[in-house]
């Protein structure tokens, strides 16, 4: 860390930076306090441009004004990026003109850049922008990187940040893959004892293992001596409503796979999973493991993002057009939920964005009216998000009748055609 004198009221900057970049199409000239103030509040997207003007080294020649910023970027992304700004009068020009170009694609204005490449370049322009502009000290939170950074980039950006001496990081993840990355005394693991105690201390290399296997509280599913297949839900509200399906329509045959929920948690009553952490699960388990396992994501923008995410290294290419992706080794999938025939117009075909199925819509309106779980619908359209106490309506399933529940059998038929169920 570097000396500096500052006082407490400075001492530290608080900045957001969102998963989906929401950057504006047109950017004015902002001056340093304005920039400030838009980082303070939450806003610091609204000047990414201007951030990035702060990065320029005008001492040296046009096409490598940027060059910093852009080698910060290339040993993230593995790909050369060329930044120009292209305005030519600085004082008359309204607007920030910021272009981006690489050997992947031509010149294009900023704003049309995706989010994963515009997450890095707002993470280093406000740090380089903090470092240059304040005498604060640098302290850089990153959530659960993973989340919203491509599992290929996320090793990438640590190494980067590790490297940037004049900042301290802190990364809270639940990644062994990160954990990989870090030497002794730079690994914290967080639990409810530690909260008890109230001190947090390092653990000695020796204690990593520990760790790998409270990332996954599914570890203790495949250790339990039930050895059928399993069904991993996003969360546990899916997992009970799946298996209250299964007694309803099968009330006298045993469930031919094991259906539990993602999340790190051991206790399984209190596992909060996510789109993410079945993902991250099934990548994981697929190293661990030979039992077949289906990854069940909704299919919604978010379960099709992680869906779409899983590591190409080791499963099926992604095609939007198909729904399932299985391990190249293994009896492992992720798979999609599929629309029951009422819910087609849930699931846009050909964008990923425009989806929004999740299972609460296998029921009936009239069951999901009963429960106050239907959202006012979308655009004047037949869709809608559910909306309400989801915990309260699973455990209500269980009072339903079994013809409610008959979206659900063409779901177990794939389930047994995976995993070859006769």
């Amino acid at each position: 860390m570097r000396d500096r004198s500052c006082s407490l009221k400075n001492a530290i900057f608080i900045y957001q930076t969102r998963p989906i970049s929401t950057i504006n199409k047109n950017e004015p000239f902002f001056n340093n306090a304005q920039i400030e103030k838009k980082i303070s509040i939450g806003k610091s997207h609204d000047v990414l441009r201007n951030k990035i003007l702060k990065t320029e080294q005008p001492q040296l020649r046009v096409v490598n004004r940027f060059n910093r910023l852009e080698e910060r970027l290339y040993n993230v992304l593995k790909v050369r990026y060329a930044i120009r700004f292209k305005n030519k009068n600085r004082s008359d020009d309204e607007y920030v003109k910021i272009t981006i170009s690489s050997s992947h694609h031509k010149e294009l204005e900023i704003s049309m850049m995706g989010s994963g490449l515009l997450q890095i370049v707002e993470i280093f322009s406000t740090i380089e922008y903090i470092e240059n502009h304040s005498d604060g000290i640098c302290l850089i939170l990153i959530d659960e990187p993973d989340s919203h950074i491509h599992s290929d980039l996320q090793a990438h950006l640590i190494d980067e940040l590790k490297g940037h001496n004049e900042s301290q990081i802190f990364v809270i993840t639940h990644n062994d893959r990160l954990i990989n990355k870090v030497e002794e005394g730079q690994l914290f693991y967080l639990n409810s004892t530690v909260k008890d105690i109230g001190e947090l201390k390092s653990l000695q290399i020796s204690d990593f293992p520990k760790v790998k296997t409270g990332l996954a509280g599914i570890l203790t599913e495949l250790e339990d001596g039930d050895d059928r297949p399993i069904i991993l839900t996003e969360g546990k509200t899916d997992q009970k409503i799946l298996n209250t399906a299964w007694v309803k329509l099968y009330p006298n045959q045993l469930t031919p796979y094991k259906i539990v929920s993602s999340g790190i948690q051991i206790d399984e009553d209190v596992r909060t999973g996510c789109a993410d952490t079945v993902r991250r699960s099934l990548e994981y388990l697929s190293t661990l493991t030979e039992r077949s396992i289906i990854g069940l994501f909704d299919n919604d923008r978010e379960g099709n993002e992680r869906f779409k995410g899983l590591n190409k290294e080791i499963f099926e290419p992604h095609d939007l057009a198909v729904r399932t992706r299985k391990h190249l080794a293994k009896n492992i999938y992720g798979m999609l939920l599929a629309p029951p025939q009422n819910r087609d117009v849930f699931v846009t075909q050909g964008s990923l964005k425009q989806r929004y199925l999740v299972i609460e819509h296998f029921f009936s309106d009239q069951v999901l009216d009963n429960n106050n779980m239907r959202d006012e619908t979308i655009l004047g359209t037949q869709v809608f998000e559910i909306s309400g106490r989801k915990h309260d309506f699973s455990n209500n399933c269980r009072n339903l009748n079994a013809d409610e529940f008959g979206a659900f059998r063409p779901l177990f038929e794939e389930f047994n055609r995976l995993l070859d169920i006769a």
